[in-house]
Parts: structure tokens; C-alpha cells; sequence
């Protein structure tokens, strides 16, 4: 009878039989190497290409907040009420007209920052 031992040692020598050539297996992992960068540059340039369309498309979109003395504007307020459901609340308040805009202590223009009075409509 044959013990677990002499078992194992044979798949071994199997295993090792059945293994290509070293120089085979060395091309293919030169090969699987070259495969793996060209796949991870294509995800990198994807991936920078992709955030620059992002990046443009925001821009478009998104513009930046400036008014003028004399615009109308209204503000956003998400004021809570105790037992009152925020969706019955209103968001924003207003009209205000805009009377001036706040100006810092070296004279440069605060940002977002407005003198407003309520207009009755």
C-alpha cells in the first residue's frame, strides 16, 4: 500500500513534468505584462478624458453669482418649523432688490455679500 506521502510526491513530480519550458513561460508573462500597461493606459487616458468632458460640461452649466445694484433676487431659506412637514415650507423667500454690495476692509468686493431691501409685488 502506498502511503499519503509517496501520493503527494507523485502529483509533485507531475506537476512539475506538465510545466512548460522556462523561456515559454517567460514570454508569456512578458506578454501578459505588455497587455496589462496597454490596458491600464487606455483606463488611465479614458479616465482623464472623461473628467475633462465632466469638467466642460460644468462649466457650461454652471455659472457664477453676480448681481448688480438694482436686480431682483430671491433667497434660499430651508427654515424649519416645529410640526410643520418641510415639504409645506417654502424654500425660497423674496423678491429683494439688491441696494449694494458689501465691500471688505482693503476695498475689495465681498463675495456674495448684498445690502438687500423686500419688494412688495
Amino acid at each position: 500500500p502506498r502511503s499519503p506521502n509517496d501520493v503527494a510526491f507523485s502529483l509533485d513530480a507531475l506537476a512539475v513534468e506538465r510545466d512548460p519550458p522556462l523561456a515559454l513561460r517567460t514570454e508569456v508573462a512578458k506578454e501578459t505584462q505588455q497587455r496589462l500597461k496597454l490596458a491600464r493606459d487606455f483606463l488611465v487616458e479614458f479616465r482623464r478624458r472623461r473628467n475633462a468632458a465632466l469638467i466642460d460640461r460644468r462649466d457650461d452649466v454652471i455659472r457664477p453669482l453676480d448681481f448688480g445694484v438694482g436686480d431682483l433676487v430671491i433667497c434660499h431659506s430651508p427654515a424649519r418649523a416645529p410640526g410643520v412637514s418641510d415639504k409645506l415650507l417654502h424654500q425660497f423667500i423674496g423678491p429683494f432688490e439688491v441696494l449694494s454690495e458689501h465691500r471688505l476692509s482693503d476695498g475689495t468686493l465681498a463675495p456674495n455679500t448684498y445690502d438687500l431691501r423686500h419688494v412688495h409685488t
